[in-house]
């Protein structure tokens, strides 16, 4: 985006306010004494934020154009900026430091090279080149150390696929939404990770608003608090005050199904006193996509015994599984309004609304037909032809942050906001609870959650000339913050318990395929935290630069005080070649509902010969049950992360940094394994003691086990120009990284001898072999005149889903390549069209390796569960049009 001349490397100690961006590009051609030419018309109604430290006056450009849909280019008169990133984007400078603020509390603005921690910038326009439509989706195509893991199961888990970073927990990587904590969601995430935790759901922010995401990739407690373990994900929104974009997407899987439509617009509109307001749509319709085979045996008639003649006709394509249904709008926008040159109101917001669809096993007609306990499952005179329970989720979520900045003479700037936030979702079933018969509702509505946040920030920062290299960066800073987490119960046809029979088999209680959470099992639990924090950044010579942050957080419940604390450092070799270390240590608070969530699901086993009906219950670690099974208060996860690295820019076109880390966590959150018969009575006691039917299994979390994550972040790109043959740019990204388990935690006395497991097999494996150990992402650019074309190439190393029943149930999934591939058109400066495929060849998980003669639910022979898409090739269309 930029190309300047040799002048401009030279750095210069830059001090220019806040203003109109003509105001601040004059400053700062009178500090550098540099030319700078412009189109006044291009700059009017445009405004700056201050340009304060150590730049070269490319970089100092850049960082006043941010957000302003100008760019730079040099001529030989001196730096022009010309309108439209994309129509000379081939001519792109990769000596370009892109200036980024996450992890920078300072008032120095500071690159991607410059920066002592890594940090990955994702740009608008890769996430539309990606292909994806939503924003989860597409960052897991864009960067190694994240995955997305596809949950194998029948509920929320799959409409809202929680995002990791370098395969630590989901709840471990910080959301920001311009500098803001985002907040978390109301769904619980009780199967894949097993911890309970909420985390953010990143699909909520509607594509069309991002200008950037910069992804921090290093521990950042010390600087932002609670949860910034594996790093942090700042989502910057646009600006522009004119102009616009609007998409169409249009796509669908190779074998006819998964059909995905998405439409945004986005458009900037000026405001009084050079004010900003942009304003984002985005909505998406998704079809669900399946990979199920043909369910066997008889559906109508009963097999060995008699034959029905719709058996031979009957559709066997029933498996519920797979990509969710989901309809969804997203809508933000993100104001500045200037009240004078010294102070600015700010605001943003995001609201959405999803309803999402995913399907369970099916219930054939002949109901008891294969003679299991749990086959006693359809009530024929409501579902004559079998059903198939469909769980519902209907949720809306917002977020609104407003606030005023501004600065001094003296040269302070400072920052007061406030954000709050909500997250609402209703569950809902359409199934049968089979024990109570005909009577028997069809349409269920399981449990609500709710999650709010009210987030309070005053933050400081100045540079002061104390005599080093450079002015030395000081910022310090306040947050309050508010929490507020809520279920409440359902209908209470979702858990009684009737006496209807299919022939002589007790029909099963509760709803079919699904949690509830009954009157007794609400929760309504909230806590206030208060932190400060304080952040330095010195230069004791040119080369050298080291930063200093702690911070102290207080939690007005058991997660109780911590103490937070980083040192960062980056010498400069020269100025091609530098090395960056950071240490720190952090933390991350239990969450709400690791607290207080209580949910339960009920089903028929055969125990002893005799069918029983067995309640299986996630219960509050503070409830009298789960202390009298040896529960304690939830204490902190708490990490030590090391990290050290390389940046290298051999040439003016190519770019290199290799980072790695360590990352320790004691007191690792968990759920215990299904606690259940102690075979001597105890258990059994306990369970009439408190309450519990007989057959109850119970689940709790726990600070269950210690572990350390060892990797390296390795980044390569290079750009060539062609000269009449166009422009290429290359890339390599790789992640390495494996996870052990340093120490897990002795079982409460309550399960010693009672055959109970605090951490089972399955429940150890989230931690150490279900994502790839290495992902390593090839990227090739090209563009000539208006065609263009993106290809990837990815390689998820080995992981394996671990079954909860025995080995023999394992799937391992070996190293597979995926390949992704756009092209591209432009006719004009405003309308442009790509075709597109994401696992362009068809690629598909291996075959789960365990006899799959007897199908009688028709699961997919092949894995569900790999770290890439097991629906096969998605092929798509786009139509941009930018105004």
């Amino acid at each position: 985006m930029v190309s300047t001349g040799h002048a401009q490397t030279t750095e210069t100690t830059f001090a220019v306010p806040a203003g109109s961006l003509e105001d601040v590009l004059l400053g700062l051609s009178q500090q550098s004494g540099q030319a700078i030419s412009a189109d006044p018309q291009l700059l009017e109604k445009l405004r700056s934020p201050a340009i304060q430290g150590s730049l070269s006056l490319e970089q100092a450009i850049e960082h006043a154009l941010r957000g302003s849909g100008l760019e730079l280019r040099s001529n030989a008169a001196g730096i022009t900026i010309v309108r439209g990133a994309t129509q000379t984007s081939q001519q792109a400078d990769p000596r370009l430091g892109v200036v980024v603020v996450t992890g920078n509390r300072g008032s120095e603005p500071r690159t991607v090279a410059s920066s002592p921690s890594p940090i990955d910038v994702i740009t608008a326009e890769k996430l539309r080149e990606s292909g994806a439509t939503s924003m989860r989706d597409a960052l897991k195509r864009l960067i190694p150390s994240l995955n997305v893991q596809n949950a194998a199961s029948f509920s929320h888990e799959s409409i809202a696929r929680p995002a990791t970073l370098r395969g630590l927990s989901p709840s471990h990587t910080l959301v920001l939404v311009n500098g803001k904590r985002r907040h978390s969601g109301a769904m619980i995430n009780a199967s894949r990770e097993s911890t309970l935790a909420n985390s953010v759901d990143l699909d909520l922010i509607p594509l069309s608003a991002i200008e950037r995401i910069e992804v921090l990739r290093d521990g950042a407690s010390a600087q932002y608090g609670s949860d910034a373990i594996a790093g942090v994900i700042n989502i910057v929104l646009k600006q522009q005050d004119h102009g616009g974009q609007a998409i169409s997407k249009v796509g669908q899987r190779a074998s006819g199904d998964g059909q995905q439509l998405y439409q945004s617009l986005n458009s900037g509109f000026s405001l009084p006193a050079d004010g900003v307001f942009n304003l984002s749509l985005d909505a998406r319709s998704n079809q669900s996509a399946s990979i199920a085979e043909r369910a066997s045996g008889a559906f109508y008639g009963i097999d060995g015994v008699n034959s029905d003649p719709r058996d031979e006709t009957v559709g066997r394509h029933v498996f519920g599984g797979g990509l969710p249904k989901i309809k969804q709008v997203n809508v933000a926008y993100n104001a500045e309004l200037p009240i004078d040159d010294d102070l600015t109101f700010y605001s943003f917001s995001t609201i959405s609304q999803r309803d999402g669809w995913i399907g369970a096993n099916f219930r054939r007609p002949n109901a008891t037909s294969n003679g299991s306990s749990n086959s006693a499952n359809n009530v024929i005179e409501l579902r004559p032809d079998g059903f198939t329970p469909y769980y519902r989720a209907k949720q809306l979520d917002y977020q609104l942050a407003a606030g005023f900045k501004g600065g001094s003479e003296e040269g302070w700037q400072w920052d007061a906001s406030s954000t709050y936030s909500r997250d609402k979702l209703r569950h809902e079933q359409e199934s049968l609870n089979v024990s109570l018969g005909p009577d028997s509702p069809t349409r269920f509505h399981l449990y609500d959650s709710r999650f709010d946040q009210w987030s309070n920030n005053l933050d400081f920062n100045r540079a002061f000339d104390v005599g080093l290299a450079k002015p030395l960066q000081f910022a310090y800073g306040f947050e309050h913050r508010y929490e507020h987490y809520r279920t409440e119960a359902g209908d209470p046809a979702g858990w009684a318990v009737g006496n209807y029979q299919i022939r002589g088999v007790p029909g099963v209680a509760g709803v079919q395929a699904a949690t509830t959470v009954s009157d007794q099992q609400t929760a309504d639990i909230d806590r206030d935290s208060f932190a400060g924090y304080l952040d330095l950044g010195l230069n004791p010579t040119e080369q050298l630069y080291i930063g200093l942050a702690a911070r102290y957080e207080s939690y007005r419940d058991d997660a109780g005080d911590s103490f937070s604390g980083k040192l960062s450092s980056r010498y400069e070799f020269a100025p091609q070649l530098a090395v960056r270390a950071t240490l720190s240590n952090g933390f991350r608070a239990p969450s709400l509902s690791q607290t207080a969530h209580q949910q339960s699901s009920s089903a028929n086993y055969t125990i002893n010969a005799q069918t029983v009906l067995v309640t299986s219950s996630n219960i509050a670690v503070d409830s009298g049950l789960a202390r009298a099974l040896g529960a304690e208060g939830l204490k902190p996860e708490k990490s030590t992360n090391f990290s050290i690295g390389l940046v290298w820019q051999p040439t003016p076109a190519t770019n290199l940094s290799i980072d790695a880390y360590q990352i320790r966590i004691r007191d690792r959150l968990v759920l215990t394994g299904f606690i259940r018969d102690s075979g001597n009575g105890s258990y059994e006691s306990l369970l009439a003691n408190y309450g519990y039917a007989p057959n109850t299994w119970v689940r709790f979390a726990t600070n269950g086990l210690d572990t350390t994550t060892s990797g390296l972040d390795l980044v390569f790109d290079h750009s060539r120009n062609l000269g009449s043959a166009g422009d290429l740019k290359l890339g390599l990204a790789l992640n390495l990284n494996t996870t052990r388990i340093d120490d897990v935690k002795e079982s409460p006395a309550a399960l010693v001898g009672s055959g109970n497991v605090l951490l089972d097999r399955t429940a150890r494996s989230y931690f150490t072999s279900v994502y790839p150990k290495n992902k390593l992402i090839l990227s090739a650019d090209y563009n000539l005149g208006a065609f263009s074309l993106r290809a990837a190439l990815t390689r998820y190393g080995k992981h394996t889903d671990v079954s909860s029943e025995s080995h023999y149930y394992d799937v391992e999934y070996p190293a597979q390549w995926i390949t992704d591939l756009e092209l591209g058109w432009r006719f004009n400066e405003q309308l442009s069209v790509a075709l597109g495929a994401q696992n362009l060849f068809d690629i598909d998980p291996p075959s789960k390796g365990y006899d799959l003669t007897s199908n009688p639910a028709g699961f997919p022979s092949t894995g569900s569960n790999p770290a890439y898409d097991p629906y096969g090739a998605y092929y798509y269309g786009s139509l941009t049009y930018n105004f």
